[in-house]
């Protein structure tokens, strides 16, 4: 009975710490930061968090959902390719989040200009080149 209370505990933890990370990714995002929105990818990747597991978002914005199912699908197919080669799954709370009614672009007109979109974020109708988030 322990053991399984404390395992929950520490799955709260968890969830929490991943909820809380990827309200900071979209946070740097959308306020422009890259350099900081990066530095919480190379984060998410040292600490081996699990994809999988991030908690269904609470928000009510729906460019705030958008932008985070996006990342999460984005961050699952960067490390899983190679060299990550990892074992990524996407939540499945992803799915359910709809695209935006208008175009949104979150990089500048000069970096998507002749660009081809990441799919990832493209198909919630926000615009990033197609090798977005491929620094780690």
């Amino acid at each position: 009975m322990m053991l399984k209370k404390t395992l929950l505990i520490v799955m709260n933890l968890i969830e929490s710490t991943l909820d809380k990370q990827l309200d900071m990714m979209t946070n740097h995002l959308l306020d422009g930061y890259e350099i900081e929105y990066s530095e919480c990818i190379q984060h998410w990747y040292r600490m081996h968090y699990p994809c999988q597991i991030v908690p269904k978002p609470t928000d009510t914005d729906i460019m705030r959902l958008a932008v985070k199912a996006s990342i999460i699908e984005r961050l699952v197919e960067v490390l899983n390719s190679p060299p990550r080669n990892g074992h990524q799954a996407i939540p499945a709370w992803c799915r359910e989040i709809k695209g935006l009614k208008e175009p949104f672009k979150l990089q500048s007109d000069r970096l998507l200009e002749d660009e081809s979109l990441c799919e990832a974020f493209e198909k919630r109708n926000i615009q990033v080149a197609k090798n977005f988030m491929y620094f780690i």
